[in-house]
């Protein structure tokens, strides 16, 4: 695996653009130089969690504190991967407000398809809405579903949305345009808070027990099992890490530190790619690499490690780029494009206990 240096990517002060108007941001944390480090994309983002990109553009959500103050709000952004600071959009924001419950982790998951972004964001209330919003940006997004109990895992593929849900324990389908009752697609399947979910031109795939689960886009088969992975998927019901490419299916075994493949085609047994990894978090695979995160150490300073497998051969898993002070990663923390690897870490509290800044980092591959 090529591992090669990069031109730092440093942005100054900047305006969020959302539906015609500007957003002044908190100028103690918006994007800025925070380090020496020539792989640093975009600096200062407050709590940032998630990480996807496209052909054009680099998109992000970050978290907020439950306090009145300047960045006691959580927003999802984009901007030009090679003119960032002055092409932020702001597709939604939620702001704390007392009284309010409203969680430090506003949008749950993110997804892109056919030129549209969408998410998962809680409403008052302990459910979540499902919205919408074309890439160049939006006044009002659009509601896709206006209540769901989901699991923080959503895909989209060709005219719909999915979901695990927490309260049918089943997988759930919506057509883009919008819907009040959702599609059962598979029943019997029980996710965590941070399930993850992958889907291609025929199949949604997930991890149960275990076992590497798929089944037909449109319920019209019952599900079936992939392959199976030795002492099962983690101690939740499903993985945390799954992600797929046109080939292959890819998951992780947080507590035993083991990185997993399979054919899309069947296997009988998961192949190990990796059995040294420290609690894999986020994982992310394109045509010729697999990625994933090993966790912070304890220590000072505590840090996290971008990992890769060239796939189809190569020396095995190698260290990409190690970020100090790694606090905590999302799963959705991995992104890739033809040239790039993208991955953002949220860093420790500042000094006044108040933010937790984090980084988003663009590699060469």
């Amino acid at each position: 695996m090529q591992v090669d240096s990069l031109l730092a990517c440093m942005l100054t002060s900047c305006l969020a653009a959302c539906g015609g108007q500007s957003i002044e941001l908190d100028k103690r944390h918006e994007g800025g130089p925070a380090s020496a480090d020539s792989a640093t994309f975009l600096a200062n983002q407050d709590m940032a969690r998630s990480v996807l990109v496209d052909d054009t553009r680099v998109y992000w959500t970050t978290a907020m504190l439950s306090e009145p103050g300047p960045s006691s709000r959580g927003s999802l952004r984009s901007c030009l991967k090679d003119a960032c600071a002055d092409s932020i959009i702001t597709y939604s924001t939620r702001a704390y407000e007392v009284g309010r419950p409203t969680p430090d982790e506003p949008f749950l998951a993110v997804a892109l398809d056919a030129q549209v972004i969408y998410w998962m964001q809680y409403e008052e209330g302990s459910f979540e809405s499902i919205r919408s919003c074309p890439v160049t940006g939006c006044k009002t997004p659009s509601i896709v579903v206006p209540e769901v109990y989901g699991s923080g895992a959503l895909a989209v593929r060709d005219g719909y949305v999915y979901w695990i849900s927490l309260v049918d324990d089943a997988l759930l389908r919506c057509p883009v345009a919008g819907c009040s009752v959702p599609t059962p697609v598979a029943l019997g399947v029980k996710g965590g808070i941070e399930a993850a979910l992958a889907v291609d031109e025929q199949y949604v795939y997930w991890a149960s027990g275990p076992a590497l689960q798929r089944v037909k886009n449109d319920g019209s088969r019952a599900p079936e099992t992939l392959g199976a992975v030795p002492d099962g998927i983690s101690r939740s019901s499903l993985a945390l890490t799954l992600t797929i490419n046109d080939t292959h299916i890819f998951c992780a075994q947080q507590y035993e530190g083991r990185i997993f493949s399979c054919p899309l085609s069947g296997c009988d047994s998961a192949t190990l790619l990796s059995d040294k990894e420290v609690m894999p978090t986020a994982l992310f695979a394109d045509a010729e690499h697999a990625y994933w995160i090993s966790a912070p150490q304890a220590g000072e300073p505590r840090l996290g490690t971008l990992r890769g497998i060239e796939l189809g051969g190569g020396e095995g898993a190698v260290d990409v780029h190690q970020a100090q002070n790694l606090f905590e990663v999302s799963p959705q923390a991995i992104a890739s494009d033809a040239t790039h690897v993208y991955w953002v870490a949220s860093g420790l509290p500042n000094d006044d206990g108040g933010f937790r800044q984090a980084t988003i980092f663009r590699q060469p591959k």
